[in-house]
């Protein structure tokens, strides 16, 4: 079994862009489990914007659904299959719901040395420009280190 991080476009825009004469749609990050045969895992997800449900049922694909159903995943669920200082980690850095996602499948699948990207920073200079930032690598189910990472483009 695998996994893949993948933008979901909803239809609504941010409160700023509204004035604009063609706003750009409101994105946001989704983590799917992809299973033996490469389909995604079908799931719901709520847009952070405008906590609209939608229906991930392809890479990058959703459709809108009417949901009033308490059916969600959220942080708080994942609370309970986290070990606490990871759970702390994550809360503490205000990550979104992908990421404690991603955590929980590099947990149950012991992906030792995975990691994954807690802040990132883009920097400009008058040579190049990079991203830099923390991420919390998983050395063991017990073992966590927060390590500094950089990537030029």
């Amino acid at each position: 079994m695998n996994a893949q991080k993948h933008e979901i476009v909803c239809t609504c825009v941010l409160s700023q862009q509204h004035l604009l004469k063609n706003p750009v749609c409101y994105s946001f990050i989704v983590f799917s489990i992809i299973d033996d045969n490469g389909n995604i895992v079908e799931k719901n997800v709520q847009c952070p914007n405008c906590r609209t449900v939608h229906r991930v049922y392809e890479f990058c694909k959703s459709e809108i659904i009417n949901s009033e159903t308490g059916i969600l995943i959220n942080e708080d669920d994942l609370k309970h299959f986290l070990p606490d200082k990871v759970f702390n980690i994550l809360e503490d850095y205000k990550c979104e719901l992908y990421i404690y996602e991603e955590a929980k499948f590099i947990l149950d699948n012991k992906l030792w040395k995975r990691s994954i990207v807690l802040t990132t920073e883009y920097v400009k200079t008058d040579r190049e420009i990079y991203a830099e930032g923390k991420k919390l690598v998983f050395n063991s189910f017990d073992n966590y280190s927060i390590e500094y990472w950089h990537s030029s483009f």
